[in-house]
């Protein structure tokens, strides 16, 4: 997601978490490589959507997941698990 590139993944796990599909990239309901092959040639095939998705990838990585973000989350974390 730093990079602009929009994901094409499954939507298992903590992956919603990070991907917005349909946003900054592309879920899919199922491990089928053939729905996963398909989901990845729509963003090939389609430059002004695959940049668009590139472009929100970029801004949800850097407003959730950058350092500058998740280091006082932790920091906050062990203080409040420390008791201080």
């Amino acid at each position: 997601m730093c990079f602009g590139c929009p994901s094409v993944a499954t939507a298992v796990g903590g992956i919603p978490e990070l991907v917005v599909s349909g946003e900054s990239g592309l879920l899919v309901d199922s491990a089928d490589p053939a729905i996963l092959a398909q989901a990845v040639a729509s963003l090939l095939g389609d430059h002004a959507r695959r940049r668009t998705m590139g472009e929100a990838a970029v801004r949800r990585a850097r407003e959730h997941f950058s350092a500058e973000v998740i280091v006082p989350r932790y920091e906050a974390l062990y203080r409040r698990v420390c008791g201080q």
